[in-house]
């Protein structure tokens, strides 16, 4: 009598059972094997897009290169910078509207880029300079509005960024610009608080003088030094006050 073996029976039992059945077995293991494949692809590939990407962007001479920088790595910091770069370009020949559309791109397509102020606050000024240069009044409320409106709503309403006193001023020049120099002397005064004797201190120098004569400011602050330099009446000590 043959001792059994459990486990030896068990065993090569398991390996005539695959050996019967290994084409049912072997469309599972292609794909896994396929799976491990397509996913070190990708990691690879994700791995070294960064890398690319820096490359590609520091290559690109020309807009239609940078323009497929933007395309290709759109999701790297690289597709936000050629943006950025491009619109820098469109703005050195004066093509605002051109400009204004690589910003808002940038804008749209990478709202957590770190450039995304910058961007908004060279939307603004592109804005500003189509309204210089509109020859209807219409169009130029348009512009100067349009520019508003990216200032209060996107860089004015949560001021915790690098752009926020650039934008502050900015709104002070369209003020202005718009006729409404009571509220352009306000967001002034508040912007010359907030900066304190930070190096922008001089930008708004000539429009600070400027304004102080149209609302009125200067006559207030020299009526109020003349109050506080008059000689004040003093009290003789020894005479009591009347009842």
């Amino acid at each position: 009598m043959l001792k059994h073996d459990p486990v030896a029976e068990a065993i090569v039992a398991s390996v005539s059972r695959v050996q019967h059945q290994w084409r049912a077995y072997l469309p599972w293991a292609l794909a896994a094997v396929l799976a491990l494949v397509v996913a070190w692809y990708i990691y690879g590939t994700r791995k070294n897009e960064p890398l690319k990407a820096s490359m590609a962007l520091a290559n690109a001479r020309t807009p239609e290169a940078l323009e497929a920088v933007a395309r290709t790595y759109a999701k790297t910091y690289a597709g936000p910078a050629a943006l950025a770069q491009l619109g820098a370009l469109a703005l050195q020949e004066t093509n605002f509207a051109g400009a204004y559309g690589y910003f808002e791109r940038l804008v749209t397509s990478a709202p957590q880029s770190y450039l995304v102020p910058a961007a908004q606050l060279a939307m603004v000024k592109c804005r500003v300079a189509q309204a210089d240069e509109a020859l209807v009044p219409q169009d130029k409320q348009q512009y100067y509005s349009d520019a508003e409106q990216v200032l209060r709503r996107d860089l004015l309403y949560s001021r915790d960024h690098y752009a926020a006193p650039l934008a502050q001023l900015e709104l002070v020049r369209i003020l202005y610009a718009t006729g409404r120099p009571q509220e352009a002397w306000q967001e002034l005064e508040t912007w010359q608080r907030e900066i304190g004797q930070s190096y922008m201190a001089g930008m708004a120098d000539g429009l600070r003088e400027t304004l102080m004569r149209l609302t009125g400011a200067a006559t207030n602050m020299l009526a109020q030094q003349a109050a506080q330099a008059a000689p004040q009446p003093v009290q003789d000590a020894n005479v009591l006050p009347t009842e």
